[in-house]
């Protein structure tokens, strides 16, 4: 399992067009986050609507393993560090109090209001069972007796998580892809899209993110019961 490559990302939903560039808020945005040695930067946002770009604020750390991306309506924070193995270093635990940490700041800095979240993870490994396909689905004769060496394999559920005191409908996605030589496992739990009736504080956020990686770590390690991965 050492050959794994994985990248983590929370997001958030809202609306953060005012935190726009300006020298004002590159400064304010480096101040606050000095601690964390993260470099305000911008990147470009397409917009369908005026058909150009729309340039907005981000923050990288200098070897590029944290990223935070300030869209219009979503913000996004990643980590994506790998060690000379290919294997990401930082427990998902680490990364989900630091993520917190960093939106406590964005919220004290803003006050803006939040009405979706999502936790996103990456792994692609290329060291695996090559019979893997027949580990996960039950094939027809044919390709019983000539395996798929490229498929995918998608599975939702829907589920209901206490957020805060409300009940919230959260989106469950895992998807495993193989692609010839290379076989990548993404998961993305996600609150539904028209289901939310509150504006998620940062006890909400927690509980959320708090749930999300409970849930990833058993999805994964269901996935790999009885080694099915190696």
């Amino acid at each position: 399992m050492m050959d794994i490559n994985t990248n983590y990302k929370i997001s958030v939903f809202g609306d953060f067009k005012d935190i726009s560039v300006s020298l004002q808020m590159m400064v304010k945005l480096t101040e606050a986050f000095q601690e964390y040695e993260l470099v305000p930067n911008t990147f470009l946002e397409s917009d369908s609507v005026i058909q150009q770009p729309i340039i907005r604020p981000r923050l990288d750390t200098v070897n590029g393993d944290w990223e935070i991306m300030l869209y219009r309506k979503r913000i996004d924070i990643k980590h994506k560090l790998n060690d000379e193995k290919g294997a990401n270093v930082l427990d998902i635990g680490i990364f989900k109090d630091k993520a917190l940490s960093i939106l406590q700041i964005l919220l004290d800095l803003f006050h803006f209001s939040l009405n979706g979240l999502a936790l996103n993870t990456t792994c692609v490994k290329h060291d695996f069972n090559p019979h893997i396909y027949t580990k996960f689905v039950t094939p027809t004769v044919y390709y019983l007796e000539n395996e798929p060496v490229e498929w995918t394999l998608r599975s939702v559920a829907r589920v209901f998580w206490e957020l805060a005191g409300y009940s919230n409908e959260v989106n469950v996605v895992s998807v495993l892809n193989r692609d010839f030589d290379t076989l990548k496992i993404q998961f993305d739990i996600n609150t539904a899209s028209g289901s939310v009736t509150q504006q998620f504080d940062i006890s909400a956020i927690d509980s959320f993110i708090k749930q999300a990686t409970e849930t990833y770590e058993q999805l994964f390690n269901d996935l790999n019961a009885d080694g099915k991965l190696d």
